[in-house]
């Protein structure tokens, strides 16, 4: 099956767990389907941070009512004990066709994504540059700091009037500072994430000297997004190279 099929060849609904596998029912949406597979068409209002014009797009919304993590693990693993590779075929297919319709990708210059185990953003990215056909495709582009690399956000948290709520904040950067190896910010209370300032770096310097930026239109790409704290932080790190367009593509939404 190809992997660029016609938009009109898609039909819609949705996913659901059935004797042990996700079935993709691209006919029928029923009550207490893990997600919709009307591809959801949903971007933000673009906005503006200094010279860079951005707006966030989403493909597919996934409700945090369903019972997603199991699914969302399969799909990030292209398992095909649980998920039939021609459905995620089709699940990645109706999303980039949807996107180059809305935005053009062959008038993107650069189409980046960061490090993962996720090998459905592998897939979703190339996917993207393949219809794009002349963005240049940069994977692995960002890593997850080391503990010792993180930083934190001192206005805020000196800014703290509660002095109980202070004393935990600050266990919990000793706590980063003082456990050696990768930062994992799923491991961090989430009221406490907005905190941490930095913990997203360029992978290496070939990686950080590619993004010659400066009035070009790049593509960012993450698989999903819950608290949208990753994603964030990749932008920013993206907006000091001052693109003239930035657009943060993610293949579901969790929300």
């Amino acid at each position: 099956m190809s992997w660029l099929l016609k938009y009109n060849e898609f039909l819609t609904e949705g996913v659901r767990l059935e004797n042990g596998k996700y079935v993709f029912d691209f006919k029928e949406d029923k009550e207490g389907d893990i997600m919709s597979l009307k591809f959801s068409d949903t971007r933000s209002r673009k906005m503006k941070h200094e010279d860079t014009t951005y707006e966030y797009y989403s493909a597919y919304d996934i409700s945090t009512k369903s019972d997603y993590k199991e699914f969302i693990h399969k799909l990030k693993l292209l398992d095909n004990t649980a998920i039939d590779s021609a459905s995620i075929q089709l699940l990645v297919n109706k999303a980039v066709i949807g996107i180059d319709e809305k935005y053009k990708l062959s008038s993107f210059d650069a189409i980046i994504y960061p490090k993962s185990s996720s090998k459905i953003l592998t897939v979703f990215a190339e996917q993207l540059a393949k219809k794009s056909g002349v963005a240049q495709l940069v994977p692995d582009a960002f890593v997850k700091a080391s503990n010792d690399e993180i930083k934190f956000d001192w206005e805020k948290i000196e800014g703290i009037t509660n002095e109980a709520t202070k004393k935990s904040v600050m266990k919990v950067v000793d706590s980063i500072k003082n456990n050696k190896g990768e930062f994992k910010m799923k491991e961090v209370y989430p009221p406490y994430r907005k905190f941490v300032s930095e913990f997203l770096i360029f992978n290496n310097e070939d990686s950080r000297r590619i993004f010659n930026l400066v009035k070009r239109r790049v593509l960012l790409v993450d698989d999903y997004r819950t608290s949208g704290t990753s994603l964030k932080q990749m932008m920013d790190l993206l907006f000091k190279y001052s693109p003239d367009f930035l657009l943060s593509t993610i293949l579901i939404k969790i929300s």
